[in-house]
């Protein structure tokens, strides 16, 4: 048992005020040349499935954790796991080494998931006194900063791929916030195919707050407000843009983010929304008879879809 008490400890424990309530964090290495073992979301599922239900929360959101690292021996026939509890505190309080039978490191992974289902349960039973849950240390900020893909119908002529920046700060405690900054430097034609047109290029940006509903490794879920505004500039093609040839718009978006875990510090995060402007750009020209002629007015809703992927600092 990974425990550094016995069981009659145990059952102290959960007469003494066994708590349930706190969050338990995983986490699992591979050492080099151990890149064969079972992976760290693979286990995790392997554990929850033996204890029939949700086991661990994301590592920065928990006081108390189970922490692993699996490394080939000298010789390079075995693999030997070592597990160990970690509380508020940071203190140890139960280490246990287990050793592949054979040269095969999958044959390591239901006695891992065995063990660590036990451990689950065994901290689930120890008082909180014990757990030192009070002294655990409040988990730092941390940021995320990512390259961007962007596509929005209805906010230009057509659609058209933007590039750009996503940046996300993640509070212990708060939701993320997150801002983006993206530009659209293909220009779009609007206007008649033989008539008066112009061409349009765009920047924008967002910021945001994004509370989470599912942060569970691999995939995380959360919605985001954001407030987001943009500069359009056209240039004529076949007439001059009467007036001044820039436009702006300001607006409300609400987005549906997902993310897909590549890592311990990459993911993949589609999302799709919608942007409903407040201030509509419109662009237009003076005809022959000296009468205003729109070009292009922004629709009052365009499709959001933006593709960017991560990398978490530190």
């Amino acid at each position: 048992m990974l425990t550094a008490v016995d069981a009659s400890a145990l059952e102290v424990g959960v007469r003494a005020g066994g708590d349930a309530s706190f969050p338990i964090g995983f986490e699992w290495e591979r050492a080099p040349g151990a890149e064969t073992c079972v992976g760290e979301d693979a286990l995790r599922r392997a554990v929850e499935t033996l204890l029939q239900h949700r086991a661990f929360a994301p590592i920065e959101q928990t006081a108390v954790s189970i922490r692993g690292r699996v490394v080939p021996t000298r010789n390079a026939r075995r693999y030997q796991a070592r597990l160990v509890l970690v509380v508020g505190d940071g203190s140890t309080v139960g280490e246990r080494t287990i050793e592949s039978d054979s040269p095969d490191c999958a044959s390591l992974t239901q006695p891992l998931s065995l063990v660590i289902a036990t451990a689950v349960d065994s901290l689930r039973a120890l008082p909180r006194t014990t757990l030192h849950l009070d002294k655990h240390e409040r988990a730092p900020w941390f940021g995320e900063v990512g390259l961007a893909a962007f596509s929005e119908w209805g906010l230009l002529p057509a659609p058209t791929l933007g590039i750009g920046l996503d940046v996300a700060l993640r509070p212990p405690s708060f939701w993320a916030i997150d801002l983006g900054i993206v530009g659209w430097p293909f220009a779009t034609r609007m206007g008649t195919a033989d008539g008066p047109g112009a061409e349009l290029v765009a920047v924008g940006a967002r910021l945001g707050l994004c509370p989470i509903l599912a942060d569970g490794p691999p995939v995380g879920l959360r919605v985001c407000f954001d407030v987001q505004g943009g500069r359009f500039m056209a240039k004529g093609v076949s007439v001059d843009i009467s007036r001044s040839p820039t436009n702006w718009t300001i607006g409300g978006e609400g987005r549906l983010a997902a993310s897909f875990a590549l890592g311990r510090s990459v993911a993949l995060e589609p999302s799709v929304g919608a942007f409903i402007p407040f201030v509509q750009y419109r662009f237009s020209y003076t005809d022959q008879t000296r009468q205003e002629q729109t070009l292009y007015r922004a629709p009052p809703v365009a499709l959001v879809l933006e593709l960017a992927v991560p990398l978490r600092i530190p």
